[in-house]
């Protein structure tokens, strides 16, 4: 059987521990594992299957690690690449290849390894130009490389088959993967396109075949229209994501009432007003978690992996020298079959984030902790948490909320949201413990973060607009039981997480209200229903995250299988 070559492009692809990565949300950590779950499927099933990863190089990326394999000179823009190359250690021996375009005038002026939102630009007109040149480079190293399937990520890649020429590649197989449709790549005109056209290297007509959106520039939808032209598919990250991207406001006023929602004033569209996406077909392809994210093989449950990292960070991994010193000195994994190492671990979290002993130790007190773990923005939801956490407290002296949230640099909504919680976390010390505050690591501690959803009893995902989500799956296999609102990818844990069904944007009081009466059931079976609540964690860890499923489907529209 004939070698088959997958090329995936992405502008962030995980890997942010290496001296040639970066992570900024869930697309880096699919672009971490989706390479070596289609290598590992491929040699179960006597496949061979070559595997390149196309990225920028950002200048926080240590290139003296890297090969340099060309210098690439890009015809649509005349700008010359270098072409560097790097396998990582989890890659070795698997045929996966990274490779990374770097041109210091495009890529030199932006991106701070210490923020990584800054890999992307603010600047709307900037951000088109640099995200053009980048793609055109990436096509013309595929033209000259050649494949037999392309698979892009987000619109930030999308442009790539507007480069190609399809005929001298043979008509690859190509898919199209929405991870975010919130993010459209939109640029306001206002006038004249032709300069955009010119700056993208594009004919004129592709702005009003393709691009021209309510007089705007809209590259989602140029992309989504461009990709089944040459044949290929458009999907997106959960079934339930795909579903919602084909609903116009009214079906989701409907979906409100049917789930015994009021009426709702304003609604949030996920779709963003493409109405394109309800007669694409946009394909919903649930992603995975490998099973290295499963408590048994957790690395940073490890004490040995854990010194590693220790090695790397600035500062103590944990601030309570108990925990420290516990968690670098022996392994903490657990099973299905024995949670004891478990129930330590909560005994660990108490100290670390409360300073109570025993947390663990002892059931009876009845001591529940809810963890809220994710990026400080507005699609998360996380000031539905700001009126609950003190009324719930206040009924239950023993509930403990962690909240592990990093806003975005100079983000105004992400301040405003810190300052609120921190205030909470001081003036309810052993009840509330929130994380980064002012003064401390700007990057989220993923040894924190991984110790607090394995240590809650739950983990609350109030989203408003979730199309896949990963830290749901992250917290079923490590036996932490999710709370989230019905939306998007959110509703795969279902039955065995708990639910809210909330529509209306305007009645944030009344969202707060229908959250509050979620978590008094959580607490209720906890305290009251053991066996219920333990029937929850079981259920949860036997919940499929594999990759397998979702694997096979995208080999199947890359048309390599």
């Amino acid at each position: 059987m004939d070698m088959k070559k997958i090329v995936i492009a992405a502008w962030e692809i995980g890997h942010a521990e290496s001296p040639c990565g970066v992570k900024v949300g869930g697309m880096a950590a699919v672009l971490q594992e989706l390479p070596l779950e289609m290598a590992d499927y491929a040699e179960q099933v006597g496949l061979p299957l070559q595997i390149e990863v196309l990225s920028p190089c950002f200048r926080f990326y240590d290139r003296s690690k890297m090969q340099r394999e060309a210098i690439l000179l890009e015809p649509h823009f005349h700008l010359e690449f270098e072409v560097f190359s790097y396998e990582f250690e989890d890659a070795q021996g698997r045929n996966i290849k990274h490779i990374y375009f770097w041109n210091e005038s495009l890529l030199g002026n932006f991106g701070e390894a210490k923020y990584s939102q800054s890999i992307y630009l603010n600047n709307a007109w900037d951000a088109l130009r640099v995200y053009a040149r980048v793609s055109a480079a990436m096509s013309d190293y595929i033209m000259s490389v050649g494949c037999d399937a392309i698979h892009l990520h987000d619109y930030h890649v999308g442009m790539i088959p507007f480069y190609l020429d399809m005929d001298t590649l043979g008509w690859p197989g190509l898919v199209f993967t929405i991870h975010n449709a919130t993010y459209q790549g939109w640029l306001e005109i206002w006038g004249d396109p032709a300069p955009v056209m010119y700056e993208i290297a594009m004919p004129l007509q592709y702005y009003y075949d393709y691009f021209q959106y309510w007089g705007h520039f809209n590259t989602l939808k140029g992309v989504v229209l461009r990709i089944p032209e040459l044949g290929g598919f458009v999907t997106t990250v959960s079934e339930g994501y795909a579903q919602e991207l084909c609903m116009s406001e009214d079906d989701i006023r409907q979906r409100a009432l049917t789930e015994g929602c009021p009426w709702p004033k304003k609604v949030f569209v996920p779709s963003g007003g493409l109405a394109e996406f309800s007669w694409l077909k946009v394909r919903g392809i649930n992603n995975g978690l490998a099973e290295s994210n499963r408590a048994e093989h957790l690395r940073y449950l490890k004490a040995g992996e854990l010194t590693k990292i220790q090695k790397k960070h600035a500062g103590p991994l944990f601030r309570h020298a108990a925990v420290q010193e516990d968690m670098l000195s022996e392994d903490h994994n657990y099973g299905r079959a024995d949670l004891s190492n478990r129930l330590r671990l909560k005994e660990l979290l108490g100290l670390e984030c409360f300073g109570i002993e025993g947390m663990g130790e002892e059931p009876e007190q009845n001591h529940i902790i809810f963890c809220a773990v994710g990026r400080l923005v507005h699609q998360k939801n996380f000031e539905v948490l700001l009126g609950n956490i003190e009324p719930v407290i206040h009924h239950y002296p023993n509930a403990h909320f962690v909240i592990l949230a990093n806003p975005a640099e100079g983000d105004p909504y992400g301040k405003a949201m810190r300052q609120h919680f921190t205030e909470i976390a001081e003036r309810n010390p052993q009840n509330a413990y929130f994380y980064p505050r002012d003064n401390e690591y700007p990057k989220m501690n993923e040894a924190l973060g991984k110790l607090t959803l394995a240590a809650s009893d739950f983990c609350l995902l109030p989203s408003r607009f979730e199309p896949c989500g990963l830290v749901d799956y992250e917290a079923v296999v490590l036996g932490n039981i999710p709370i989230v609102r019905k939306t998007g990818g959110l509703v795969k844990t279902l039955p065995h997480s708990y639910s809210y069904s909330w529509y209306d944007e305007e009645d944030p009081w009344g969202e707060a209200f229908a959250f509050n009466r979620v978590l008094e059931r959580a607490i209720d079976d906890y305290i009251h229903y053991p066996a219920v609540h333990e029937k929850h964690i079981q259920n949860c860890l036997q919940i499929d995250t594999s990759w397998q499923r979702s694997v096979i489907q995208y080999l199947r529209l890359l048309r390599v299988l």
